[in-house]
């Protein structure tokens, strides 16, 4: 058994560490990224290219982007130009599901060339710093 003094300092560190999040957090924190570097742009940008590291990469291509009904990074990418709100944080799309619904019955709405017209505007790119000792331990791994 914890005592009073340990669970309440375990309860406030919870409080302290835990932040509130919509969906999982690797794509919000890209939307997040990508809404707070529309805004410093102050208009909406004709392309967009993220660094990301490995970890990020992996964790969030194939995750569900709540409201949307579609997987991965290119939605959160997109949804954090076009309606993402920076000052909500990992709750950046908490206010956008109309305007998600909208966007996306548009995006509907296009003919096949254009649709990947848009998709190919939404472009990733991984940059990461190779590791030879980390490599190294993960080929030590039981199954690489």
């Amino acid at each position: 058994m914890i005592t009073e003094t340990e669970r309440k300092r375990i309860i406030d560190l919870i409080h302290q560490e835990v932040v509130p999040a919509i969906g999982c957090t690797e794509p919000i924190a890209v939307a997040l990224c990508v809404a707070k570097a529309t805004e410093t742009l102050g208009t909406k940008p004709e392309k967009i290219n993220v660094l990301l590291s490995a970890n990020i990469l992996k964790n969030a291509m194939g995750v569900g982007i709540p409201g949307t009904g579609m997987i991965g990074l290119p939605i959160a990418i997109a949804l954090g130009a076009l309606i993402g709100k920076s000052e909500y944080q990992l709750e950046v799309l908490k206010d956008s599901m109309p305007d998600v619904d909208n966007l996306l019955t548009s995006f509907y709405q296009l003919d096949d060339e254009s649709r990947q017209e848009v998709v190919e505007t939404i472009r990733l790119k991984l940059q990461y710093h190779r590791d030879p000792e980390r490599a190294e331990q993960i080929k030590q791994i039981k199954g690489w």
